[in-house]
């Protein structure tokens, strides 16, 4: 839609590649915040007696989780990009 109303394909790949950039930030931070307690309250419930764990967090996971999702966002970024270039302006609606 971009395209049809007279933004260029370097624009379009700029504001897609930001758009997808924040989100993915967005993301990375509400899943830490979400997953340190849900982890928490996880192993709380497995705990008993006999079988202890530990409840420290272990931040190199959550760098190790990032990286991963910022190097999927890239690919699959890497991919629609090629396909906006491609994207003919006649032909938009089959899109």
């Amino acid at each position: 839609v971009m395209r049809i109303n007279g933004y260029s394909v370097k624009q379009v790949i700029s504001y897609v590649a930001r758009e997808s950039a924040i989100i993915t930030v967005i993301g990375i931070a509400v899943g830490i915040l979400f997953g340190v307690g849900f982890s928490y309250v996880a192993v709380h419930l497995m705990e008993n007696v006999r079988v202890m764990y530990n409840r420290t967090p272990y931040p190199p996971a959550w760098l190790y989780a990032s990286l991963f999702n910022i190097g999927f966002t890239v690919i699959i970024d890497i991919l629609s990009f090629r396909k906006i270039s491609k994207v003919p302006l006649t032909d938009v609606g089959k899109y």
